[in-house]
């Protein structure tokens, strides 16, 4: 009996570890994601005239190709990164709708 509340222990501990390692990643990333799409925006922005939808669709690029070397670096699973990209497209296709009302 003790040795399974040893073991229930030390995977809790090891659980919460764990958790907090996913949770400094997670910051980590947005702060580099945010980084990645505050350069590549201005580098694109510089070198052409662009609209704000134009923006959108370098930006939803860029976090594309984030999420997809995410995933081929072994930091998030495909489902994952599934998830995102849906996610991803699903705001540009809300920002495109919201782009066509304005120009009419």
């Amino acid at each position: 009996m003790d040795d399974l509340l040893s073991r229930i222990e030390k995977l809790e501990s090891e659980n919460v570890e764990t958790t907090n390692v996913l949770y400094e990643l997670s910051n980590h990333i947005e702060a580099v994601d945010a980084r990645i799409d505050i350069l590549s925006v201005e580098t694109f922005t510089k070198m052409y005239e662009l609209d704000s939808f134009e923006r959108a669709l370098a930006h939803f690029g860029t976090r594309v190709d984030i999420i997809i070397a995410l995933e081929m670096g072994g930091k998030i699973d495909a489902d994952t990164a599934y998830k995102n990209i849906k996610y991803e497209l699903k705001e540009l296709k809300k920002l495109r709708k919201k782009y066509n009302k304005e120009v009419q």
